[in-house]
């Protein structure tokens, strides 16, 4: 059965959209705690903090987008565009960026 957000009839997809931005922003925030926890006695490298960093200002804006995003969700009738193309592309670049920090770090120890 085909799930559909119909005005006016309270349903799961505005709640399911709301808990995967939650994961995306936890998920960001757990990679770089993980990034920081692993260093040596000479304390976390440049590219941990970086990475580090990285990894809370994603969940920040993970979480300030996920904000706008559930408000657009109540607001009736629907925006044009649900989705702001700008903001999702910003969150994609730093995802990708911060897999390619994880990466590198992997690979330096």
């Amino acid at each position: 059965m085909v799930e559909r957000l119909i005005p006016g009839v309270p349903g799961l997809q505005p709640e399911r959209t709301a808990l995967s931005w939650g994961r995306t922003a936890t998920s960001a925030l757990v990679n770089g705690g993980l990034l920081l926890l692993r260093h040596h006695l000479a304390g976390p490298s440049r590219l941990q903090l970086t990475g580090g960093c990285l990894a809370l200002l994603l969940a920040f804006f993970t979480f300030g987008v996920s904000h706008y995003r559930r408000r657009a969700l109540v607001s009736r009738p629907l925006p044009v565009p649900v989705a702001a193309p700008v903001p999702i592309l910003l969150l994609a670049g730093g995802i990708v960026a911060l897999g390619v920090v994880t990466f590198a770090l992997i690979l330096a120890i």
